[in-house]
């Protein structure tokens, strides 16, 4: 699958950084578009469990289930949206460093269509430059 991805460094344990990569109600203070996670009684906060993203792709605003795929606390945790057109999955890993934790966020985009695949430059082009925003204000977020 066509992969991009966008990597940042906080000055903190990877324990102490986990809560803000991964509580689905803090998402939608770093990631770009998301206006919300819904999800039942429970959080999605182990494989298996599902949620809806509401969020804002290409100016239009959508809804779209997706399934934790990946729970590894601490560490990392992945998500799969699966699309007519196009599915994506996105992972947030920690690992520790020195200094701190690195936080790398990684979107895998796998065309459905033949119109996805002459569509992969422009998409990974906006894949990459949504991340980049995103680890950004993920790193802003932190300071807070």
């Amino acid at each position: 699958m066509p992969t991009v991805a966008a990597e940042i460094e906080l000055p903190c344990p990877p324990a102490q950084a986990w809560p803000l990569v991964s509580d689905p109600d803090r998402l939608t203070d770093w990631i770009g578009g998301l206006h919300a996670v819904r999800y039942g009684r429970l959080p999605p906060v182990e494989a298996g469990r599902s949620f809806v993203l509401d969020h804002t792709v290409g100016g239009q605003r959508s809804r779209h289930p997706a399934d934790v795929v990946a729970w590894e606390p601490d560490h990392r945790w992945t998500w799969a949206v699966l699309q007519d057109q196009l599915d994506v999955q996105r992972t947030t890993e920690l690992s520790s460093t020195p200094t701190g934790t690195r936080v790398r966020l990684t979107l895998e985009l796998r065309p459905c269509t033949a119109v996805a695949w002459l569509g992969m430059p422009l998409f990974l082009a906006e894949a990459r430059r949504r991340l980049r925003a995103d680890a950004a204000r993920l790193r802003d977020q932190f300071g807070r």
